[in-house]
């Protein structure tokens, strides 16, 4: 049988629950599905009786299961990307204004020609990230 990963949301031991009882369009039938005890968590349920073998049903719901594990897995990855994008962004926006409001007392034109002022505590931190642009560039 194929080996059950550990839960993707606690990390404990994960179980497969064997012919559990369930109604399925009125009927009483048996399924089997992967569950986690600690947190509660639950995959994919399998009628038996829609698998040629109760085996197969198994292995459909562990497969199934641990291909979960693996996406869950990627979730930190995925976020550290995003942090380091974010950052990149940031970076290059503040490039962008450093850029148009030199010599404009940190007011992109577009504010001047409607008449809005900058906030000095905006204007401080566009400095602040000049400067560190500066620094680190």
């Amino acid at each position: 049988m194929i080996e059950i990963r550990n839960c993707p949301f606690c990390g404990n031991t994960a179980k497969l629950a064997e012919k559990s009882k369930t109604y399925y369009k009125g009927e009483l039938t048996y399924n089997t599905y992967v569950y986690c005890p600690n947190c509660g968590s639950m995959g994919r349920r399998a009628i038996l009786s829609h698998f040629p073998t109760n085996r197969k049903a198994r292995e459909y719901v562990i497969e199934a299961w641990n291909r979960r594990a693996e996406l869950e897995a990627v979730i930190p990855i995925i976020i550290a990307e995003q942090e380091r994008m974010f950052q990149e962004v940031t970076r290059i926006e503040a490039e962008r204004l450093e850029r148009a409001m030199q010599g404009s007392k940190f007011c992109p034109p577009e504010m001047e020609l409607v008449g809005i002022e900058m906030n000095p505590e905006v204007t401080k931190w566009l400095e602040k990230i000049a400067e560190e642009s500066e620094n680190n560039g």
